[in-house]
């Protein structure tokens, strides 16, 4: 689950990680739980974009597990991601111009940044570290992760 920047919304999964994990958002206090993704593959790891307009998480709905974005209404679906890794764990930069992300290649996991378009994928960590989980800290001069990442999979 996220919060929306301005603590008004949640985003959430429902169905766990099986083929009914769908996108799901409501009002923080509960109320009106509206369902953003209707697919047959799992939607995961929902993340907020600074502004509250869109939700970037991870989805296999292609046949590989990439990056998508949403307006945070459920319109305006994109794929960001086509390489044949396995990417997920979206974060938005402070500003919203870019996305960090886990890529898994072959069991060797990296940090990647891209912009919020998809365009411009950079890889930002040596695969030998397994780094994965990124977060951007709040000035966007610097991300920081968890190293072994892959290897508690």
């Amino acid at each position: 689950a996220s919060w929306s920047p301005d603590g008004s919304k949640i985003v959430w999964t429902t169905g766990g990680r099986g083929p009914l994990a769908e996108l799901w958002v409501m009002i923080a206090d509960g109320s009106g739980p509206t369902q953003l993704t209707f697919n047959q593959f799992p939607d995961l790891n929902a993340k907020w974009s600074p502004d509250g307009s869109k939700i970037a998480f991870r989805s296999v709905r292609d046949g590989n597990a990439d990056i998508y974005v949403i307006n945070a209404d459920g319109t305006g679906e994109q794929r960001l991601t086509t390489d044949p890794a396995f990417d997920f764990i979206p974060d938005w930069s402070p500003d919203g111009t870019r996305i960090a992300f886990t890529r898994d290649v072959e069991g060797v996991c990296a940090i990647y940044t891209m912009n919020a378009d998809g365009t411009d994928v950079q890889q930002t960590t040596a695969g030998s570290l397994a780094a994965g989980a990124p977060r951007w800290s709040p000035d966007g001069s610097r991300i920081m992760f968890a190293e072994n990442f892959c290897s508690m999979f």
